[in-house]
């Protein structure tokens, strides 16, 4: 359990780099665009994204606490690939406002979850004496710093998937948008003080 509790660590870098490694967007106004929507349409879906991920904040904290944060990331990564599938054969506005609060609730069960289980795990290794990290609070900075650097690689990623065509952005997206549900079943949950 111990080395697996170590995987931890990195498996949530690798997880934070996924999850913000959005290759889709960069391109998503001309995707939407290019599927008929105007601007206003657009801007409503953002927005829906916006309000969505809001309203399912704090349940989602509550369902991390209650389930325990792996398994509300687990949840947060089928939520997340769903809405990839969705956006793979979206072609209206409805169909994209489904996109985006399926990705929205994806994206509130992982909020937070990953932070709270790499701290948890950091301070359970130190307590344990098993720490060879950084610790907790440069663990944390060195996700933020991961989660960066993957949303600038993906704009990078996604002007070159351009280069065959848009679509190959959003299947290459949806692929990406697997492989954080796949990732998360290697976690392990961090054992509570009885």
């Amino acid at each position: 359990m111990n080395t697996s509790l170590h995987n931890n660590v990195r498996n949530i870098y690798l997880l934070g780099f996924l999850n913000s490694f959005m290759v889709v967007n960069p391109v998503f106004v001309p995707l939407l665009q290019g599927h008929g929507l105007s601007m206003n349409q657009v801007l409503q879906t953002q927005a829906l994204f916006a309000l969505t991920v809001a309203l399912f904040e704090v349940p989602s904290g509550y369902i991390a606490d209650i389930w325990g944060r792996r398994r509300a990331m687990i949840a947060g990564g089928l939520f997340s690939a769903l809405g990839f599938v969705c956006l793979l054969h979206a072609d209206s506005f409805v169909d994209f406002l489904v996109y985006e609060v399926v990705l929205g609730i994806g994206v509130s069960l992982v909020s937070g979850a990953d932070l709270a289980l790499l701290y948890d795990t950091e301070v359970y290794l130190h307590e344990q004496g098993l720490g060879s990290g950084a610790g907790a609070g440069k663990s944390l900075s060195r996700l933020i710093a991961v989660e960066a650097a993957a949303s600038g690689i993906a704009g990078v990623m996604a002007s070159l998937l351009l280069l065959w065509s848009l679509q190959t952005v959003v299947l290459a997206q949806a692929i990406i948008g697997l492989m954080p549900l796949l990732l998360s079943l290697a976690l392990v949950e961090v054992p509570r003080p009885a």
